[in-house]
């Protein structure tokens, strides 16, 4: 989480160096869509998660890992 004012892709490069292996994006605009932004660190794709359910869809992700 960052409220600092970082700009997304300093958050992102920080991430990557404390080894995140996802990462979770929550904006305004993903609020506004009622999802969040799941990003792979390792292979940089990134899907569209709806928030009811995310806890179970991380989850699995990492379970997957």
């Amino acid at each position: 989480m960052e409220i600092g004012g970082k700009s997304l892709k300093s958050q992102m490069k920080r991430a990557d160096r404390l080894g995140c292996r996802y990462t979770l994006i929550l904006g305004e605009n993903e609020l506004a869509q009622g999802s969040a932004g799941l990003r792979d660190m390792k292979s940089a794709a990134q899907s569209s998660v709806p928030l009811p359910g995310i806890e179970d869809t991380v989850t699995d992700h990492l379970r997957a890992r």
